[in-house]
């Protein structure tokens, strides 16, 4: 079983779309992936996903996406949502929309809608680290607000919520480690690292960075398996690298009930 814990879609036919991911899931090996929906640098808003993925239930799981800056569903549909399953999750990004996880004013708005997740047993995922290179869409990301140190406010504060801090937090990822290390409810996820598919190079890069991480915090319980695609666009090279990096005895923890764990996946 593998589980993609971390993947986009775009709307329409075209090579990023929901049937693209589900055909290089097929091609690789994977049996499920976690959908997020990212109205503002995918084009793809939480109603988009829920009505793309519909056809591959079992399959594919939506993580929902709300933004301080845009209008927010009532915390009624929200709980909805999760009660029937719609969504498996709720992802922030605080780097590309400028605030700070965490902070007073990110609290008030979200505080009720972090404790729905929790009552459900879902996880919060913040996007941490890395933005967006040479795409007009992220000229104005700012890496301030992308530390993962700020998603210890949250942890800290819900300690029952299961927070997943995006991306190893690259390439801060010895601050990542360490609110993982402090903080049991927070996990990591190893997707994103790179544009396209795994060189021999990158190989190597992340064989350091992920060594840097498991150094402060060695517990693979903490480390999901995902992609980030169509950012990483080459299932099979990512596969092939984060396998031949992780113990293999530590396969199954990583590749799948990790993600089963964290999202509750059926």
């Amino acid at each position: 079983m593998i589980i993609d814990a971390h993947t986009h879609i775009r709307k329409g036919r075209g090579q990023y779309s929901v049937k693209a991911l589900v055909a290089s899931m097929k091609k690789n090996g994977i049996d499920k992936a976690v959908v997020i929906a990212d109205s503002h640098e995918d084009d793809c808003t939480n109603e988009q996903v829920f009505r793309a993925i519909a056809p591959y239930k079992g399959t594919l799981y939506a993580v929902a996406t709300l933004s301080p800056f845009y209008p927010l569903p009532s915390l009624r549909r929200f709980e909805r949502w999760l009660r029937e399953r719609k969504i498996y999750g709720l992802k922030f990004f605080p780097g590309y929309e400028h605030f700070y996880p965490g902070s007073q004013s990110f609290m008030k708005i979200f505080r009720p809608y972090l404790k729905l997740l929790q009552k459900y047993k879902r996880p919060a995922m913040f996007h941490s680290g890395d933005l967006l290179k040479n795409d007009p869409d992220a000229v104005k990301a700012k890496l301030k607000y992308a530390r993962p140190i700020y998603i210890d406010d949250v942890a800290a504060e819900m300690p029952k919520l299961k927070i997943v801090l995006c991306h190893m937090g690259w390439p801060f990822v010895t601050e990542a480690a360490a609110v993982c290390y402090k903080n049991d409810n927070v996990v990591t996820d190893l997707s994103g690292f790179v544009y396209g598919k795994f060189t021999p190079k990158d190989h190597e890069d992340f064989q350091h960075y992920l060594g840097e991480f498991r150094r402060v915090m060695p517990d693979p319980k903490r480390l999901l398996f995902g992609t980030d695609w169509p950012v990483a666009t080459d299932h099979e090279s990512y596969l092939y690298s984060i396998r031949g990096l992780i113990p293999a005895d530590e396969h199954e923890l990583v590749f799948h009930q990790n993600a089963e764990r964290v999202f509750g996946l059926e």
